[in-house]
């Protein structure tokens, strides 16, 4: 019944609505995560052993017991683990090698995290700066801060928080915020080291609320190269797809239109920025 009803939005996989539970529900239709969400809290009620598996690319459903795997994005199909690889590399590629730990069961936190980040990655991406910092705020106030794996998780979106503070001009928050990231990650990029200290001359003062930006370009390259990552790649896919539409053609991919004040994306087609 559950696969008579709900879809996989392989039409418009960059709407943000797609990863808003409400409105999945409302529409039928969403991303691989949202539409394993609802298809485990059936499996829950009916007391049947399902556990989510966070696999890179595409998000999937196990059995808890036995190597069954099902996409509730592909109307359910029950998958083997050699699908399961295809999925992955036609979602990301053959640079990141296939493990069988990546189909291991997925913790409910780390499943959150990840809903979060796919909405702050299309945010950004489509230069909703606000959006995606509220998002950012949301995965911090979430993150349990203990070491190992939420530590890398933690200096992760303090890096993508300072760059959308750049973005948004708060600069004083944005140096802070880097100075952060840069203690819980003392292996940084040199590209950032070097960047600092020109950062705190240019944002120094003794007012941080009343800043005068010598160089917004400067801010501008600290901004993108904290950003960065799959966030700018997505971007990038978006602006070259956006230009190859023809003035006018609303069915094809890559297209932009305004959806409830914001912007909605069109299937990019190939490989996935989230999922």
């Amino acid at each position: 019944m559950l696969f008579r009803s709900f879809r996989g939005n392989s039409e418009d996989y960059y709407d943000p609505r797609n990863s808003f539970l409400n409105d999945v529900m409302d529409r039928r239709c969403g991303i691989p995560i949202m539409l394993s969400t609802i298809y485990l809290e059936m499996a829950a009620r009916l007391n049947f052993p399902l556990a989510g598996v966070g696999m890179p690319g595409h998000y999937l459903v196990r059995h808890r017991y036995f190597d069954i795997f099902i996409d509730p994005f592909e109307k359910g199909q029950v998958l083997t683990i050699e699908q399961c690889q295809e999925r992955m590399h036609k979602a990301l590629g053959h640079e990141l090698p296939f493990e069988r730990e990546l189909l291991e069961p997925a913790p409910k936190l780390r499943t959150v995290m990840r809903m979060l980040n796919n909405l702050r990655n299309v945010y950004a991406a489509t230069r909703q700066f606000t959006r995606a910092l509220r998002i950012t705020e949301l995965a911090l106030a979430l993150n349990p801060e203990t070491e190992g794996e939420w530590e890398v998780v933690l200096a992760s979106d303090l890096r993508q928080r300072a760059g959308l503070l750049m973005e948004l001009r708060r600069y004083s928050q944005a140096l802070a915020t880097l100075e952060r990231y840069l203690e819980l990650d003392p292996k940084a990029d040199d590209a950032l080291k070097r960047m600092l200290e020109p950062a705190q001359v240019m944002l120094g003062g003794s007012n941080p609320w009343d800043i005068q930006v010598r160089d917004p370009l400067f801010a501008q390259r600290v901004a993108q190269e904290l950003v960065g990552g799959g966030v700018s790649r997505l971007a990038q896919r978006l602006e070259a797809q956006h230009a190859a539409v023809p003035h006018g053609d609303q069915q094809a991919a890559g297209h932009f239109c305004k959806v409830r004040g914001e912007v909605r994306i069109g299937s990019l087609g190939g490989r996935r920025a989230y999922s």
